[in-house]
């Protein structure tokens, strides 16, 4: 977790330098003495001072200097202080006062006195849960050539630009299908330019899952000596029968097991998945320290409480989900809108399968329902997806799809 500014990776000269650069215009930072840790820009149309990296951190920490007398009249904005983050002499100051806004939760899991993912799984799930892990990975081992990847310490170049450009898709697919507007797409240039020189001074890394050489699975993660931090992920719902979010999951706490890794911190949000893996939730502050003193500062630093208290408010009756909702039907107004296909899937007769000639690749995205249904399919009734041979045919002028396999024979048709 974030124990001080000097090790936190969102205070790195990295970080700053890369965020400065796409949305800062290049400018350089502000550095305040009577706030150590953290550097400031100035906010385009008000007059407060906001934090290097405002919301685009996993969690910001600091220290007040007493001593420093160039606060007068300020009023500075810092994002995302965990709560667990004790400010050092904030009550101590006559004049440099400091507002706190509850916002997002934060969830975290501290390994002390765990030895290994199994010791981990015994402690916080469930016999049948761990056999249902188990029995999901193994069936997706078995049916998918799955390999295991983790950029981290050395990267070629090449091959990193082309890790971003599938982690980007694997993003936007996944929330295409949620049908949420993220402006994690709209940052990636962002991200494409930090990431690697943080990967090679290891504060950063990406684990992914590949079936078949393909991404299902990817995780960006930023790390400090002894904590690493959940940032990014996304995996292909296609393979959600196989539990594919907590297979990503357990491989980054094994990672960590080996790696000397004490505490992972999931972040902003509150998904099932965290609320089962983590043990320590918490919550992240909109900090305000400003001037009392100055009646200006005062108002400003009282006016800027209430607006992130609304936010907040706002936030936890679900409206920032119904406006991303929104946002992403208004931008995919004009697209084609597909209608949602029904299917049936009947076992496959001896006298449907002669004379098949035009055999497809499901697993491209011209065939992503079908995918879809097949990946199910083998779940049920696991064999090796190697084994499979998938025929377009039609029936009744309307395409139908044959799966031939060791185990599986059957008929796919839509309507």
């Amino acid at each position: 977790m974030i124990k001080s500014p000097s090790v936190n990776p969102f205070s790195s000269s990295i970080y700053e330098s890369v965020w400065l650069n796409h949305f800062n215009q290049n400018k350089k930072a502000l550095k305040v003495n009577a706030i150590d840790g953290i550097k400031f820009i100035k906010h385009n149309y008000f007059p407060y001072l906001i934090n290097v990296g405002t919301n685009t951190t996993n969690g910001m920490a600091y220290c007040l200097n007493l001593k420093a007398l160039d606060f007068k009249s300020g009023v500075y904005l810092i994002h995302d202080v965990p709560d667990y983050f004790g400010v050092e002499n904030e009550n101590d100051s006559k004049k440099l006062k400091l507002k706190k806004v509850r916002q997002y939760a934060g969830f975290a899991t501290n390994l002390d006195g765990v030895n290994n993912l199994d010791d981990f799984l015994k402690n916080k799930f469930s016999s049948s849960s761990r056999k249902h892990f188990r029995r999901s990975f193994k069936r997706l081992e078995l049916c998918c050539d799955i390999a295991y990847k983790t950029y981290y310490d050395t990267l070629p170049k090449e091959e990193y630009d082309s890790v971003l450009e599938q982690f980007k898709g694997l993003i936007k697919k996944r929330y295409d299908a949620l049908k949420i507007d993220v402006t994690l797409i709209d940052r990636w240039p962002f991200f494409e330019d930090l990431l690697y020189p943080m990967i090679l001074e290891r504060k950063a890394a990406i684990f992914a899952i590949y079936s078949a050489q393909r991404p299902i699975s990817m995780s960006l993660v930023f790390l400090n000596d002894d904590t690493l931090f959940n940032a990014v992920k996304a995996f292909d719902a296609d393979y959600y029968k196989f539990n594919i979010g907590h297979l990503d999951i357990s491989k980054i706490f094994e990672w960590c097991f080996d790696n000397k890794i004490s505490t992972i911190d999931f972040s902003k949000g509150e998904y099932e998945y965290k609320t089962r893996w983590t043990n320590v939730k918490y919550h992240y502050d909109c900090h305000i320290v400003y001037d009392s003193g100055s009646f200006f500062a005062t108002t400003t630093a009282f006016l800027l409480s209430k607006y992130f208290w609304l936010k907040q408010y706002l936030r936890d009756l679900k409206v920032n989900l119904l406006y991303s909702t929104i946002r992403y039907t208004l931008k995919n107004l004009f697209t084609s809108n597909k209608t949602k296909k029904t299917f049936t899937v009947e076992t496959l007769q001896e006298n449907e399968t002669h004379n098949l000639r035009k055999e497809i690749d499901f697993m491209i995205p011209e065939f992503s329902l079908l995918k879809r249904i097949i990946l199910d399919i083998l779940y049920a009734n696991s064999e090796p997806m190697a084994n499979l041979k998938v025929y377009e045919v039609s029936i009744d002028k309307k395409a139908a799809y044959l799966v031939i396999g060791d185990k599986n024979k059957c008929k796919i048709q839509f309507s």
